[in-house]
């Protein structure tokens, strides 16, 4: 979930929620954890009672085609009207229009130009492999009880010790 009324749908009627990639820590703790909350407040239980899951961006930073892909799913995610309250929570609203304007003239490259590297470290965690694991932790650890890294990290890295080795030390961190 990004937006707050389907988190706080989720703290009422499910078991737990992912955290959409396009989220930041400061989103999730001042939008998405509030409105989950009310939900199961209304519900009657416990976040106790309930799974954040994070579901999120990250690359290896010495491999340039991991980073932009990472800078291309941020650009993407941006240009969606839906996901400008994340911008918003970060003063960086007005992204998302210009995003979006290229986004119908098919211009990706341009898209991806536009995410500078600070924004690119709001939503992804980046390092060696042997990094990203405590990077996890410590950006997510007091608000996510899992993570769950996509597809696409998956198909980038499958087949790669240093990454091989990062997941199971991720493991033990559970």
């Amino acid at each position: 979930a990004v937006g707050p009324k389907m988190s706080e749908m989720a703290g009422e009627v499910a078991d737990g929620l992912f955290i959409h990639a396009f989220a930041t820590p400061d989103y999730v703790r001042h939008v998405i954890l509030p409105a989950v909350e009310r939900g199961l407040a209304k519900s009657g239980r416990s976040r106790k009672q309930f799974q954040m899951i994070y579901s999120g961006f990250v690359a290896d930073s010495s491999d340039p085609k991991a980073l932009a892909e990472a800078r291309n799913s941020v650009a993407f995610y941006a240009s969606t009207p839906a996901y400008v309250g994340v911008l918003d929570q970060h003063g960086l609203g007005d992204l998302q229009p210009r995003l979006q304007q290229l986004t119908r003239e098919g211009k990706w490259k341009e898209m991806a130009a536009m995410i500078s590297d600070d924004v690119l470290d709001l939503f992804c965690i980046s390092g060696a492999p042997d990094e990203i694991g405590a990077g996890l932790a410590e950006r997510w650890g007091d608000m996510a009880d899992q993570t769950s890294l996509g597809v696409e990290f998956w198909n980038t890295h499958q087949g790669n010790r240093l990454w091989s080795d990062a997941a199971a030390k991720l493991q033990a961190l559970a």
